[in-house]
């Protein structure tokens, strides 16, 4: 389930530039707000008035309790596992969201259209997307570590790779 959130969580931050680009090129920029205003109403209705909670009443816990919530804080504040996996991550994800930041200021320096930049998330989209799905389909194999390892010397591949190439 983890492997579907990243593909799709990597994807959107490129398709949402791309059909921004689009809208901002043939209505305005200003029309994206109000896309994302009627988004958020739907999302809104659709929540209070469709969606049902999925946990049966009968499996529910009535009991809350700040102790067990501590405790789990406290297994994870010393599992050095847990570190390795959330800061790989967190290193990712921010590099990637800083790309999707920064570059559109230096494509749009260079003359770029807001669709062409758009288009330029893409590659970066697909590369979670599969990451994630050879890492889904490969971790019975090799487990969590050499997953991980690949991952990262594949990240740091391509980013050495990006590193050198020159924007045409």
């Amino acid at each position: 389930i983890f492997t579907m959130l990243t593909a799709f969580g990597a994807l959107s931050p490129a398709i949402a530039p791309l059909i921004g680009g689009y809208v901002a090129n043939g209505y305005g920029w200003e029309m994206i707000f109000w896309i994302l205003q009627a988004l958020t109403i739907l999302l809104i209705l659709w929540t209070a008035f469709v969606f049902k909670e999925s946990l049966p009443k009968e499996a529910r816990s009535g009991f809350f309790s700040i102790q067990s919530v501590l405790l789990s804080y406290k297994t994870l504040a010393t599992n050095r596992v847990f570190y390795g996996v959330a800061l790989t991550l967190a290193l990712s994800i921010t590099l990637y969201l800083v790309y999707l930041t920064i570059i559109p200021f230096i494509l749009a320096g260079m003359g770029y259209t807001p669709d062409q930049i758009g288009l330029t998330y893409l590659p970066f989209a697909l590369s979670f997307m599969v990451g994630s799905q050879i890492s889904k389909t490969q971790h019975k194999h090799f487990g969590d570590i050499a997953i991980m390892t690949f991952g990262i010397a594949v990240a740091v591949i391509g980013s050495l790779i990006l590193f050198t190439m020159p924007i045409v």
